[in-house]
């Protein structure tokens, strides 16, 4: 799990300078205020999430099938209640933040079901 963790945190400055670079250098249109908010809640959901379905594997492989499809239903939900919430907080740059959560969620998923995949193949 140290090994995860530290890849993730990697992930995560990695996923921060991309971000930086995207502030610093496009156009005040193209910004928003909740983009670092997302960045962190992205990678709190994925060490949490990561750190269940590793608790999960350790059973019976039947019952890891229903851990995960339940794991990932809530993250789904988790996911949605809080781009609802963040674009209820900020109208104005709605479409940015949506772009930037679709980004951040493709990055993160990606990274979080090879690592799964990685380990489990173990």
């Amino acid at each position: 799990m140290k090994a995860f963790l530290l890849k993730l945190l990697i992930f995560t400055a990695f996923c921060s300078c991309l971000l930086f670079c995207w502030n610093r250098f496009t156009p005040p249109l193209c910004h928003d205020s909740v983009s670092w908010c997302i960045l962190f809640f992205f990678a709190l959901v994925t060490g949490l999430v990561h750190a269940a379905l590793l608790k999960a594997s350790e059973g019976d492989a039947k019952a890891f099938v229903g851990k995960f499809m339940g794991l990932t239903g809530l993250k789904m939900l988790a996911y949605l209640g809080f781009l609802i919430i963040i674009l209820l907080a900020d109208r104005d740059n709605a479409r940015v933040v949506a772009l930037y959560f679709l980004v951040m969620y493709l990055f993160f998923t990606a990274f979080e079901v090879s690592s799964l995949y990685k380990k489990l193949r173990k």
